[in-house]
């Protein structure tokens, strides 16, 4: 094969090569453009729905003139008294946690919705045990079967508590104590954020 021929297939080659690369810069681009877009699509839509939980919450504090700092009360959340002292007022205060379960009691007219404090600054494991109606009860189970977010997401809420009991359970296998505090009382209104972890300091709770 004559120099020039071989000087036509490299010419080739090399064109082959750089339509490749070129090709492949492209699809890379596009694709990073289309994670950027989707990056930031993601960061609007969590602070849209940020800024939506924190009106939610400031509505359910004044129409309810509910007590958000009733964690501050308790210095050593070691006793169901000290607990029950702040949140047994007479007075609605505000519960932030996600649902552990909702249940029929008695002769299954009344509904419990059962909310983990997750998000106390206390350091103490608490459960709200709250009497809800049947509408309240149904309508946040079909929140959960709607939007499979909704059933792990942060829930704002307002509640009157009663009682606080400890329920005592064995440590688990690594010896850690099991025992919780559960707060009884009635859940007055709801709020579902639909996202999975929103932090006090997020809805700039101190």
């Amino acid at each position: 094969m004559s120099t020039r021929k071989w000087f036509r297939v490299d010419v080739i080659i090399f064109i082959c090569f750089l339509a490749t690369a070129g090709w492949g810069i492209s699809v890379w681009f596009k694709k990073h453009q289309q994670e950027a877009k989707q990056e930031a699509a993601s960061r609007a839509e969590t602070q849209a729905k940020t800024i939506r939980a924190k009106s939610a919450l400031a509505r359910l504090k004044t129409a309810w003139n509910a007590d958000d700092s009733w964690e501050h009360k308790i210095r050593s959340p070691s006793y169901s008294l000290e607990i029950e002292h702040a949140l047994v007022t007479g007075s609605p205060i505000i519960v932030i946690g996600t649902i552990q379960d909702i249940k029929t009691v008695g002769d299954q007219r009344q509904f419990v919705v059962l909310i983990d404090d997750d998000f106390s600054s206390a350091e103490m494991n608490l459960t709200f045990s709250l009497m809800t109606t049947p509408g309240v009860a149904n309508a946040i189970l079909a929140d959960t079967h709607n939007d499979s977010i909704a059933e792990y997401s942060t829930f704002l809420a307002t509640a009157t508590i009663e009682r606080v009991e400890k329920v005592e359970q064995p440590p688990d296998k690594d010896g850690n104590d099991q025992d919780y505090f559960l707060a009884h009382g009635k859940l007055l209104e709801y709020y579902d954020t639909q996202m999975f972890y929103l932090s006090r300091k997020d809805l700039g709770e101190n």
